[in-house]
């Protein structure tokens, strides 16, 4: 299944979410730079019992040993496997718009996954981010969007769909005058 942004980071992303025939997943992410692919690997948690982690200087792949060690070898990558996530640079310092990203796609997945929970939390959300509501709520009411309201946040189809926000995610957190959600 394709990856068509990254709805929780400002870098642009394309990927992959690819099922083998025993059913184990690995996940191929390119972004626009090496920064970009370092902050988005803070977000992951690699399980020890069964994946591992081969990245190159914007790419990373997380699946079983096999499958990225694989990939690694068809990318020429030097770097072998492993099941540790590399640390930011030293002085890093996260970019609001990031934190605003974040903070969209979290309120739409809840708008997604728990709709009593949204209305209740509607005030809040305002509080924090003015349009948010608004916004969220044009995104998933599209046509475009249509299929990812049928799907259940466990599909990995919903993933994919829920990545097609990335780029509405993204502008409004640029147009935004509060676009810092802390």
């Amino acid at each position: 299944m394709t990856l068509y942004d990254d709805v929780y980071h400002l870098a642009s992303m394309r990927g992959m979410i690819c099922v083998d025939s025993d059913g184990s997943i690995t996940q191929i992410r390119v972004f626009n730079s090496p920064t970009a692919s370092l902050v988005a690997l803070q977000d992951w948690t690699i399980d020890p019992d069964s994946q591992w982690l081969v990245r190159n200087s914007n790419w990373f792949a997380i699946g079983s040993r096999q499958h990225v060690e694989d990939i690694a070898a068809q990318a020429e990558v030097a770097l072998p496997p492993t099941q540790s996530i590399p640390v930011l640079p030293k002085g890093y310092q996260p970019d609001p718009l990031d934190e605003c990203a974040q903070f969209v796609s979290s309120t739409a997945y809840t708008y997604l996954t728990d709709a009593s929970m949204f209305d209740s939390d509607r005030a809040a959300f305002e509080k924090v981010l003015p349009g948010v509501t608004a916004e969220v709520e044009s995104l998933i009411q599209k046509p475009g969007s249509a299929e990812l309201r049928g799907l259940a946040p466990e599909d990995l189809a919903f993933e994919s769909e829920f990545s097609r926000l990335g780029p509405d995610v993204k502008s409004f957190c640029r147009d935004s005058s509060t676009a810092d959600p802390n």
